[in-house]
């Protein structure tokens, strides 16, 4: 009997797999899906023993580890490590069920990009006495990787920490090896966010020292496009153009093409002022890219066309490529709003709302709220069609001008051709003449020549003067649009971010079960909501629709604060709210700092005041002031917080009146003030806006 299992036996799990196939060979990851499945039917013939489970919950780690890569059956994944942990908490095997929590961990961070889940099985193996040290610095790991994708703020802190652990610890040079890698690599990224490029650079490089110790394949190569975008962006082309190089050789060595590079080589090749190079290989990725919907990757290729096609001077092609590259950016952009809006109602526990009679109602609030968010997101994708039909119209009239100043070009060259064809017949009629009339008809043609000249200069000189005029007028056109579409696009990014922000409302509403005002504060929402959408259509809004929205927002961080914010809008008389227009959302991220900076940290509360005057009939005053805490205080208590960036609303806000300044060659001005007392004593803030109109 013995002989007859020494096959099984000997067919022992591998200690690791082939990482550099994994990911680009899918019959390799059958194979070993096969192979591991018939060894798995071989061990259940066994006769029952410690090797027997041993073996099969050996076989399910590996099963769920090499389901990731298959991406049909990617849940199969899962499968497996919830079967590890039944099998092996039912014979109390620790060390494989603290590997069936890491699995299902790293299904959960990988396929399902739930971090929250992910996070939670993870500290359940930290905390649990049975896990082995190598399995607690494993799951640490883990840790510091979902801190990377979700940017927490403690996560430099964190991998640093972990690092000196992991070197102080005594693992097997192999898991040290691996660990080290990750968490130099999760550095550089880290780094790189914060634009700390050489710190970046020498923490990916510390990261491929550790990886060459046991890897020098597909994941070696990525490294190095990680280092030499990092290169392109401190301006060290060479450096970055050899490390392209570098991993382009080892994908060949792999038996494999990389084609996502080029977009690296177009970079370095814009950075070398190498223009037509750059246009090159930016256009060679552009179908693959297309192909895959890769928004990021698209952004990257229209952002260098852009710019190649500006410094060639060709202005139509720069144009539609910067277009491109804003829709491109701004998809991303509500793509990880959108994200953002997910993960928040997924924090929404209903079981919270059971006691609650109109549970009903609130879902059918929020999916109404869903739809007019759907529509707004419709809309905007609406404006943006348009408004590349009208640049595109732009540019039809633009060539056409073109075709007209080279016709009356060529015109000019034929009058002068003319000219001189009668001048020569001139001078041999002249030589015909009488040697007496010789001197007279000289001085007669020599006089009737400079005046030929002297004409056929100021029309030249005039035709210059006019193709560098319409030059010159075509250029302030396209920087002219290049504005336009700025502005449109930060106009676009206020309402997801206004409609996140009440969504954060709505959240602390619901988790505090307060039904009647859950549904008061959904009924001012969706008013609100009607407002940005109506407001979204235009460039300018009535000065009684942005107060109204004003009102309507106020009111409901009001209730958000439970009566501790107080306001007062006033109004000077002789004001025509309804004929005055400015732009939509212009004065609400004034008011929002107002309450969140000046008032949120004051225990008892206090009052917003907005006060609109008109001192002539070509400016609109506008003042927002508080009796919060002031600047100064309002800064100590961000830099003690986790978030220490500034304000989204405030940021597009200045970008936006820029931007209108610079267009209309207008001055809307912002000024902000501290208010004292007699003591010294901040008392408060002061915004002073003033619009033209």
């Amino acid at each position: 009997m013995l002989f007859a299992y020494a096959p099984v036996f000997a067919q022992k799990i591998p200690s690791g797999v082939n990482l550099n196939r994994l990911f680009v060979d899918t019959k390799y990851v059958d194979s070993i899906i096969t192979v591991r499945r018939v060894f798995l039917a071989q061990v259940e013939q066994l006769p029952r023993s410690i090797m027997r489970d041993t073996l099969k919950l050996q076989a399910y780690i590996l099963l769920s580890y090499i389901y990731r890569y298959k991406k049909s059956e990617v849940d199969s994944s899962l499968f497996w490590a919830e079967k590890t942990n039944k099998e092996s908490s039912a014979k109390l095997y620790s060390d494989y069920f603290a590997d069936g929590l890491v699995k299902r961990s790293e299904y959960y961070l990988y396929v399902k990009k739930d971090y929250v889940q992910a996070q939670k099985y993870l500290q359940e193996i930290i905390s649990s006495n049975a896990a082995s040290t190598k399995q607690k610095i494993l799951a640490k790991r883990l840790i510091a990787q979902i801190y990377d994708t979700t940017d927490n703020p403690t996560a430099l802190k964190y991998i640093d920490d972990l690092i000196k652990e992991i070197k102080n610890e005594k693992i097997p040079d192999s898991d040290k090896n691996e660990y080290l890698y990750r968490l130099y690599s999760f550095a550089g990224g880290i780094l790189d966010k914060k634009k700390e490029y050489q710190k970046s650079i020498e923490s990916y490089a510390i990261s491929k020292s550790y990886l060459t110790k046991f890897n020098n394949g597909i994941v070696l190569a990525i490294l190095n496009f990680n280092q030499s975008e990092l290169f392109i962006k401190t301006g060290n082309y060479d450096e970055a153009l050899k490390l392209i190089n570098e991993a382009v050789a080892i994908y060949r060595l792999q038996g494999k093409t990389p084609t996502t590079h080029h977009i690296l080589l177009a970079k370095v090749m814009l950075g070398k002022q190498k223009l037509p190079e750059a246009i090159f290989y930016a256009n060679s990725i552009k179908k693959k890219a297309a192909d895959n919907k890769s928004l990021i990757l698209m952004q990257e290729i229209e952002l260098v066309l852009f710019e190649a096609n500006k410094q060639l001077l060709n202005f139509q092609p720069a144009l539609e490529h910067y277009q491109s590259y804003i829709f491109f950016r701004d998809s991303l952009e509500r793509m990880k709003k959108s994200s953002e809006i997910i993960e928040l109602e997924k924090k929404y526990s209903f079981e919270q709302l059971q006691n609650l009679q109109t549970k009903e109602q609130l879902i059918e609030k929020l999916k109404i709220e869903k739809l007019e968010l759907e529509k707004l997101r419709m809309f905007s994708q609406k404006q943006e069609a348009e408004q590349l039909s009208l640049e595109r119209k732009f540019e039809n009239e633009s060539l056409n001008s073109k075709n007209k100043v080279l016709e009356n070009l060529s015109v000019l060259n034929d009058q002068r051709n003319k000219d001189k064809l009668r001048q020569i017949t001139i001078k041999s009629l002249q030589s015909s003449l009488e040697n007496q009339k010789k001197i007279r008809w000289f001085v007669i043609l020599s006089a009737a020549a400079i005046l030929a000249l002297l004409f056929v200069f100021i029309k030249i000189r005039q035709r210059q003067i006019k193709t560098k005029n319409d030059y010159t007028k075509k250029e302030s056109q396209f920087q002219q649009k290049i504005s336009q579409t700025e502005i449109t696009a930060l106009r676009a990014q206020m309402n997801p971010h206004f409609i996140f922000n009440c969504l954060n409302s709505i959240q602390l509403f619901t988790a505090q079960n307060e039904a009647e005002k859950a549904s008061e504060y959904l009924s001012k929402f969706s008013r609100l909501i009607r407002l940005v959408l109506e407001n979204s259509r235009s460039e300018k809004v009535t000065l009684e629709n942005e107060l109204e929205t004003l009102r309507l927002y106020i009111e409901m961080e009001a209730m958000r604060f439970k009566g501790k914010v107080s306001y007062h809008i006033n109004i000077a008389e002789g004001i025509d709210t309804g004929y005055i227009q400015i732009p939509p959302l212009l004065v609400q991220p004034f008011v929002e700092n107002a309450i969140w900076h000046g008032l949120m940290h004051k225990e008892e509360g206090g009052i917003v005041k907005v006060e609109v005057t008109q001192p002539n009939e070509n400016l609109l005053h506008i003042e927002i002031s508080d009796d919060g805490i002031g600047r100064e205080k309002a800064a100590e208590f961000k830099s003690k917080s986790a978030t220490v960036n500034k304000s989204f609303g405030m940021k597009v806000t200045n970008e936006r009146i820029e931007l209108i300044n610079q267009l209309y060659n207008s001055t809307t001005k912002v000024q902000v003030f501290d208010l004292n007392n007699q003591q010294g004593q901040a008392t408060g803030t002061k915004v002073v806006v003033e619009i033209p109109i």
